[in-house]
């Protein structure tokens, strides 16, 4: 019971600035004044290392096992095209809309994991990835009226959101197997560093854009203010992990999102956040389902 109240008090505060993370994102680029692919450079490289500091003077260096670099490398680029599109999207549309997509990665490792480890979902697993794509379908149609797949290809936030969940998915077993075969923590640290030099990399050569501190200094404070939610958010949940499963873990963190639709009604005033509320929830409860039952 000890360790259950622990996990609470650090996951669910976790969760609540990585909600609040998805807010801080799409108000930094609804605007148009700073590039999505250099936002998240900056945020990246900058919480990359700082998390690297403290590895270094708080924490011992891991063994590197057999698999990890191969793992390590897949998910960085994985992760390098699947953050920028998540970028993309919030500059795009309203956070209260895009969040919640971040719920159908759970449901679509099922497919990857079958492709790439060979794992079957059982019949509540499917049930589950069901209820999240119906509560996928009110977040697009919260009206109820008819509509087609034009319609959804329409919404550019809505297919980017879609397309950045389906890389996460493909990400996590390659995300799992680097963490295993060395430590979250160390894992975190170069990946977070790595993807943001690259994305800082790819910005300069495609913008031809090498005035970096000027935009650095110009969006210090919104910056600032997002390297600190991050942090906050990483270091919660990853130290909620110390105290239950993994699988339990994974189910409450998808609570960010839950988050990300009521902070972006209180503090950017986005509107239908009764129905994109409602819609949240009926994809959490897929994941539920998937996580107790599937």
């Amino acid at each position: 019971m000890e360790n259950i109240k622990l996990f609470l008090l650090f996951m669910i505060p976790g969760t609540f600035f990585a909600g609040l993370l998805d807010v801080v994102i799409r108000y930094a680029l609804r605007d148009g004044k700073i590039n999505e692919r250099l936002l998240l450079a900056f945020n990246f490289l900058l919480s990359g290392i700082f998390i690297s500091i403290l590895f270094i003077f708080f924490f011992d260096f891991p063994e590197i096992k057999q698999g990890f670099w191969l793992a390590f490398f897949m998910t960085s680029v994985l992760g390098l095209f699947g953050h920028w599109i998540y970028y993309k999207a919030f500059s795009q549309d309203d956070a209260s809309i895009i969040s919640p997509t971040r719920l159908l990665t759970p449901p679509l490792v099922l497919i990857t994991g079958f492709f790439i480890l060979g794992e079957k979902a059982s019949f509540w697993g499917m049930i589950g990835v069901l209820t999240t794509i119906a509560g996928l379908w009110f977040l697009v149609n919260p009206e109820g009226k008819k509509i087609s797949l034009a319609n959804i290809f329409e919404q550019k936030g809505i297919l980017l959101g879609i397309l950045g969940a389906l890389f996460f998915a493909f990400s996590f077993p390659f995300d799992k197997k680097a963490v295993v075969t060395s430590s979250a923590l160390f894992f975190s640290a170069i990946y977070l560093i790595i993807v943001g030099l690259v994305s800082l990399a790819i910005y300069t050569v495609q913008k031809k854009d090498f005035s970096i501190f000027k935009h650095l200094k110009v969006n210090r404070r919104i910056i600032f203010l997002m390297v600190v939610v991050n942090i906050a958010g990483f270091f919660l949940t990853a130290q909620a992990l110390n105290y239950t499963l993994a699988a339990y873990a994974a189910s409450v963190k998808r609570l960010w999102s839950f988050w990300a639709v009521i902070l972006s009604g209180r503090l950017l005033q986005e509107k239908n956040i009764k129905e994109r509320l409602l819609a949240t929830s009926i994809m959490l409860a897929g994941i539920v389902i998937t996580s107790l039952f599937g």
